[in-house]
């Protein structure tokens, strides 16, 4: 009888659990963009603030874009300061809560203007 009362006890929780994840569980829609990364700081935030504009029409909840997607030092041609970097994250993250979604995306950065470039996510 005590092994009977286990089993019951040990379904009544899966069935709990079961229910409790389908009452909880949500639709997450994500964009994953891949795309060419410009040379330059500005032609590249203009690029992501149009994704972003593009995964909410579509509904995306959250976008990922590939590394460095904001600003590769190896490629580029302009030579962005550690404020310019700065000020164009803070433009597309004012982007991304207007739009209410998650953007996870890449860049060189510097941690001062006459540091080396490091990867910032």
């Amino acid at each position: 009888m005590a092994d009977v009362h286990k089993y019951l006890l040990a379904f009544v929780l899966l069935a709990a659990g079961a229910i409790s994840t389908e009452t909880y569980a949500k639709k997450l829609t994500v964009g994953v963009v891949q795309t060419v990364i410009e040379n330059t700081l500005e032609k590249n935030r203009t690029k992501l603030i149009g994704f972003i504009d593009r995964a909410k029409s579509r509904r995306c909840q959250l976008v990922i874009f590939p590394e460095n997607a904001l600003y590769w030092a190896d490629i580029a041609i302009d030579n962005p300061t550690k404020t310019d970097i700065d000020t164009a994250i803070e433009q597309i993250k004012r982007h991304a809560d207007m739009a209410d979604l998650y953007v996870v995306f890449g860049t060189s950065h510097k941690p001062a203007n006459n540091a080396k470039y490091h990867t910032r996510v």
